[in-house]
C-alpha cells in the first residue's frame, strides 16, 4: 500500500465509511510508517475538534410542529393552521362552519 492509499483509508475509517479489511490493510501500513501515523494523528484530531465545535442553538419547533400534526380545533371548527384568526379569538373568516 501507498501513502495516498493509506491516507484515504485514514479519512474514511474516521468518517466510519472504512471497511474491516481496509481498516486492517491500513493498520498493516501504520506499522510501518511514521508519515501516516502522524497524518492519520492530525487528521483524528482535527475531527474530534469538529465534532466538538459550538453550534448555534436550533430554534425550538416543538409547538409549530405539534399544531401541524395534532391541529386545535376553534369553536367554529377550523383547524389551528386556517390563518383567518381564530384562533387568537378574532371572528372567523372562514367558509360557515369549516369541519
Amino acid at each position: 500500500m501507498n501513502c495516498l492509499r493509506c491516507r484515504r483509508l485514514t479519512s474514511a475509517e474516521l468518517d466510519a465509511e472504512a471497511t474491516t479489511d481496509e481498516l486492517a490493510e491500513a493498520r498493516a501500513h501504520l506499522a510501518d510508517c511514521a508519515a501516516c501515523r502522524e497524518h492519520r494523528e492530525r487528521s483524528a484530531a482535527v475531527s474530534r475538534l469538529a465534532r466538538a465545535a459550538a453550534t448555534e442553538p436550533a430554534p425550538d419547533l416543538v409547538d409549530a410542529i405539534l399544531d401541524r400534526v395534532l391541529p386545535v380545533r376553534a369553536g367554529c371548527g377550523c383547524p389551528s393552521t386556517c390563518g383567518c384568526g381564530c384562533q387568537a379569538g378574532r371572528p372567523c373568516q372562514c367558509s360557515p362552519q369549516v369541519a
